[in-house]
């Protein structure tokens, strides 16, 4: 996707001042939102936010000072009606529970995103997602990189792993999208094991640093 032009640049933020005149181009970051009120007010009234998705969805209130700025409505208002924030993924129940919900069945339901694996699953100490044996820097048989915040997550295996199984699990990586809290391997007899109990917001753990020389 190309980037905006300095001219489409130019035109957005003579609408966002015609919205709130507070508007200043050079302060644009989070905490500068407090001091444009009619924005705060659009953006908490008519959008959605996750960590992995910003949603936008135009209103049909002619007293809304954002949506009746233009008067080209290009979606008829009861089409508008009809469109909802896109929904974030749900773990299916029972014994499909590496699956998530269709579509269709979560279509106009309110998003949530507190079952993104990178919050990490808060499990019981019987499951069988807990590592089955003490993890350490000694059985930490090399790392794989969160997809979400890039940092390094050590797997592990009480047995040192064959080039063969190295290979396994190098093929499995690339298969997979692994985020923090996740699994890399989803059956009984799992090749290799990741800290459950971690997010994104978790430091790197001690034993990456460990095998650092290893693993640089």
């Amino acid at each position: 996707m190309e980037a905006a032009s300095d001219s489409q640049i130019s035109s957005l933020v003579d609408i966002l001042k015609e919205v709130d005149p507070a508007f200043e181009m050079d302060k644009t970051q989070q905490k500068h939102l407090k001091n444009y009120p009619v924005l705060q007010k659009f953006l908490d009234t008519h959008s959605y936010r996750s960590h992995y998705m910003f949603c936008l969805k135009r209103c049909t209130s002619a007293e809304c000072p954002v949506c009746s700025i233009s008067i080209d409505t290009r979606v008829p208002s009861d089409l508008l009606e009809k469109l909802h924030y896109l929904p974030l993924p749900v773990p299916d129940e029972g014994d499909r529970i590496d699956h998530y919900k269709p579509f269709s069945e979560l279509w106009g339901s309110t998003p949530t995103g507190k079952f993104r694996p990178s919050l990490g699953r808060h499990l019981d100490d019987d499951e069988i997602d807990k590592i089955p044996f003490t993890a350490s820097g000694e059985n930490c048989r090399g790392f794989v990189n969160c997809e979400v915040c890039k940092k390094p997550r050590c797997f592990f295996s009480k047995k040192k792993l064959t080039g063969e199984q190295n290979e396994e699990v190098r093929k499995q990586n690339e298969d997979v999208e692994f985020t923090c809290g996740a699994q890399l391997f989803y059956t009984d007899q799992r090749l290799v094991y990741m800290e459950i109990r971690i997010t994104c917001e978790s430091h790197v753990s001690s034993h990456y640093f460990h095998k650092r020389q290893a693993y640089p």
